[in-house]
């Protein structure tokens, strides 16, 4: 008997209870359905497989509330795969090698988790180049090791020579060129070090930049929910509602009465007499007294 081109109710709570445990294409043969359609439904139910086939599921009717019950090692999955499938990861591909791109797409993901996965295109730039500059200053650290081993085999060379005596036939000039070598190195270490420390600068810098965007945006929410539920709080304060209602009545009795009195004709310094124009309605005054 052929299948339907729908997925029956029992199929679809086959594919809920074994994304976990199954591929789409094991789902798919056991179910005698295509892969492609299996991975659809699966995505249809709000279920999503990252990286390394681990499963998360997101309810896509309320996205943010599911995600922030996921967990911290689930909300980084979900934005590595994210990334991922983003355009920009192309462009990420090109400029760093294997090693350094799945760095980047770690350290990325646990920024972005840690800032509440709600970044702004101008958040997101700063999370970039705060992850680029990371890159940078392991690989000065990388440099500088891979340094400092060259110099310690160099020095051990030198002790060779030195253990040498002068009529056994040590070589002065090989000495002499290692210690120059040695020289160098150390300089070139000192300018590692330098580097290092101004990139570890502009990283501090644009950290101390985002997490202040980050802390005023949130501090900004928080703010204005409070304000609105203490005005809600205090519109149920019966005490409160007849004060506000006394006062707002009180403005407008004083607002009649010096709309009244400033309605009346007054002396100008050009010896007129004559009325003050308050609004649109007092410009016909003299009119309507006719």
């Amino acid at each position: 008997m052929a299948k339907t081109k729908n997925l029956t109710n029992d199929e679809r709570a086959f594919i809920k209870d074994n994304a976990s445990k199954m591929t789409d294409t094991e789902i798919a043969k056991t179910l005698g359905r295509n892969p492609i359609t299996v991975k659809k439904n699966r995505e249809r139910l709000g279920i999503k497989k990252v990286s390394g086939g681990k499963v998360i599921q997101i309810d896509e009717t309320d996205d943010q509330t599911s995600f922030d019950r996921l967990s911290s090692e689930e909300q980084s999955l979900m934005m590595e795969h994210q990334l991922r499938a983003s355009p920009r990861y192309e462009e990420l591909q090109r400029l760093f090698s294997p090693d350094e791109l799945e760095t980047y797409v770690r350290r990325w993901s646990s920024y972005t988790v840690q800032f509440r996965a709600d970044v702004m295109a101008t958040e997101e730039t700063q999370i970039d180049q705060l992850v680029r500059y990371e890159l940078l200053m392991d690989g000065n650290l990388k440099d500088r090791r891979g340094a400092e081993g060259d110099i310690i085999r160099l020095e051990e060379i030198i002790a060779a020579e030195e253990r040498v005596g002068l009529d056994a036939g040590r070589n002065l000039d090989r000495v002499f060129q290692i210690e120059a070598q040695i020289a160098a190195m150390r300089g070139s270490q000192g300018q590692r070090t330098g580097e290092y420390v101004k990139l570890q600068e502009k990283h501090g810098k644009i950290l101390f930049d985002l997490k202040g965007t980050r802390a005023q945006r949130i501090k900004d929410v928080e703010s204005g929910k409070r304000n609105f539920m203490d005005f809600v709080k205090l519109m149920q304060d019966r005490d409160y509602e007849e004060r506000e209602a006394r006062n707002m009545e009180l403005a407008r009795i004083a607002a009649q009465k010096a709309y009244g009195e400033l309605g009346d004709h007054h002396p100008f310094l050009d010896d007129t007499f004559d009325r003050l124009i308050i609004n649109e309605e007092t410009i016909g005054w003299e009119d309507k007294d006719e």
